[in-house]
């Protein structure tokens, strides 16, 4: 049932979220084979790795808020 009260915005929120989670556990595993590669693709998926527990609180946060509406 669709609500008239739907953000859709907060929906692609919340898929950015679950992305940065993805990022965090599948480059995580591998830093230094991903380092040898490619240096500046591996530096970059590092540090967005580090963002992988803001994107679960974000997720969880949002998935509640959405809940309730």
């Amino acid at each position: 049932m669709y609500k008239l009260n739907h953000i859709n915005q907060l929906d692609s929120i919340r898929g950015i979220a679950i992305l940065l989670v993805f990022i965090a556990h599948f480059f995580t595993v591998n830093e230094s084979a991903l380092l040898n590669d490619n240096y500046i693709f591996g530096t970059l998926m590092i540090k967005l790795s580090l963002f992988g527990l803001q994107g679960v609180v974000l997720f969880f946060i949002l998935s509640g808020y959405l809940i309730t509406m």
